[in-house]
């Protein structure tokens, strides 16, 4: 019925997990004398609880009502008490019971501190949803004011001003708000409250600072759901007559900006190549141009973003992006198969900017590029390099890899093995760790020592057992079996000591 109805769920779940059991039945006769019979135990309060909480769940709230007021009455000292009593509140607001609500919560505030935040909000989203706005932002204001350090204060200042804004209290609504906009400025309703404050500006006869307001949120959270409503609402006051002034040069950079940092990148080149358009020699250019190359090559087209970013490179040379930039390059080439092009621009950066963030980043590319060519001498060359002198980067445990896969594809499995178990050793937490202990067993198999590659499959099986290589070693494992190599040889043994 409503989603704050199931705030905390801790509490529900305590006390949900059997179904709903009838009354212990009366007898309708005195057992015979010469017969005994054994009463049926009361139910704990616990157990109440959870019938009540089953009851909730499934709609039953009247049952769950009934439930509650018996512990209420029966165990009025007790953890039990004050849960039924949050409880309670909950199935009113089921039954629709506006006054009772009322009543309970007042009754959780009183005698069940710990959740009266709690209690005070799931009331005021009950009202808030039955349109009874004045009464609703009272009680979000309650929230604010009496928990003020509760979880709940920031959501509860959005919406006392969303119940302000329909309960037509326009002046009160924008001063709620700005405060919500100015306290919670990363908040994740704070779109759907420049929304709601343009809104109350235009009831206000604000317009222009509606304006103002719409285009905000445009340029600082672009790209989302709220860009159509953006887009309508500043139509609806330019037909109106009001002025909607175009976006700055730095509007429109911050909005670009914005885009490319959510990865909407078709939407952040749209807006780059209007601020260009608008102004050629921005001072912004060179990082327009550098992130206008980028996204295109995030969107597929390589040739593009090539032929943007050596514009870049050779109208900015001494920029601190040149490195990067060249990277792209290469990437940009690679993805076209131009090798020979990749190859050269990696190169300048080797040469040219060994010391950047990147250098380790064109290593690893200048590999691939020869591995995907067939030139695996130059390959492990480059990987080599990479793994000796940037033992830090990201790309140092895949350079490992295929130093190992090349070892394994050449039929050299001692040094695939060996070079494995380097990556694991240098690397423990690497997304590659499980592949290396799986294809371990693999060349343990190749070696014909059925006994070891056990050992590395029932190691990947203890580490990651619901994972792909997890599942792999489970079949190595059983088709092993069926070959009656755990029956021959025993228990298999750790293959190494640095493995534990």
């Amino acid at each position: 019925m409503l989603k704050y109805l199931i705030l905390p769920l801790a509490f529900l779940s305590l006390y949900s997990c059997g179904g709903g059991r009838a009354a212990p039945r009366i007898p309708d006769a005195d057992p015979p004398r010469a017969a005994t019979q054994k009463a049926e135990p009361e139910l704990s309060p616990d157990r109440l609880l959870q019938e009540a909480g089953e009851n909730i769940k499934s709609g039953q709230a009247s049952a769950a009502l009934k439930i509650l007021q018996l512990v209420t009455e029966r165990y009025p000292e007790t953890a039990a008490y004050k849960r039924a009593l949050f409880l309670q509140e909950r199935a009113l607001i089921l039954m629709d019971n506006e006054t009772g609500a009322d009543a309970a919560m007042l009754r959780v505030e009183a005698e069940y501190p710990l959740l009266s935040d709690y209690a005070v909000f799931i009331l005021a989203e009950y009202h808030f949803s039955r349109e009874r706005y004045t009464r609703s932002a009272a009680l979000y204001q309650r929230v604010t004011e009496r928990y003020p350090k509760s979880s709940l204060v920031p959501r509860a200042v959005y919406k006392r001003a969303q119940a302000l804004l329909e309960s037509q209290a326009y002046r009160n609504a924008i001063e709620v708000f700005e405060r919500f906009l100015r306290e919670y400025p990363r908040a994740e309703l704070v779109p759907d409250a420049f929304l709601g404050l343009g809104r109350a500006l235009i009831a206000e006869d604000r317009p222009a600072e509606a304006v103002r307001r719409y285009q905000e949120v445009w340029v600082k959270y672009p790209g989302n759901t709220f860009d159509q409503d953006v887009e309508e609402a500043l139509d609806d006051l330019e037909a109106a007559g009001v002025e909607v002034p175009a976006l700055t040069s730095e509007e429109l950079y911050e909005r670009g900006k914005n885009l490319y940092r959510s990865n909407q990148y078709l939407k952040a080149r749209e807006t780059f190549a209007e601020l260009l358009e608008k102004e050629p020699r921005s001072p912004y250019r060179a990082d327009v141009l550098f992130k206008t190359g980028i996204a295109a090559f995030n969107t597929g087209k390589r040739g593009e973003a090539a032929a943007i970013l050596e514009k870049v490179v050779k109208a900015y040379p001494s920029d601190a992006r040149t490195p990067e930039a060249l990277l792209w390059i290469g990437r940009s080439y690679s993805k076209l198969g131009d090798w020979e092009r990749g190859e050269k621009t990696f190169q300048k950066i080797l040469d040219s900017y060994p010391w950047s963030d990147w250098a380790d980043d064109a290593l690893f590319f200048m590999g691939n590029i020869y591995r995907e060519t067939g030139d695996m001498k130059k390959a492990l060359n480059y990987y080599g390099r990479l793994a000796a002198e940037y033992p830090g980067s990201k790309f140092a445990d895949s350079a490992i890899w295929w130093k190992a896969w090349t070892s394994y594809t050449a039929g050299d499995f001692k040094k695939a093995e060996k070079t494995l178990q380097e990556l694991i050793n240098r690397y423990p937490k690497s997304f590659l760790v499980k592949q290396a202990r799986y294809w371990q067993g693999k060349t343990a198999e190749k070696q014909g020592d059925l006994s070891r590659a056990l050992a590395y499959y029932e190691r990947l099986r203890e580490k990651g057992p619901y994972t792909y290589y997890g599942y792999r070693a489970t079949e190595r494992v059983a088709s092993l079996s069926v070959a009656g190599v755990v029956e021959k040889n025993g228990p298999a043994p750790r293959p190494y000591r640095s493995m534990r």
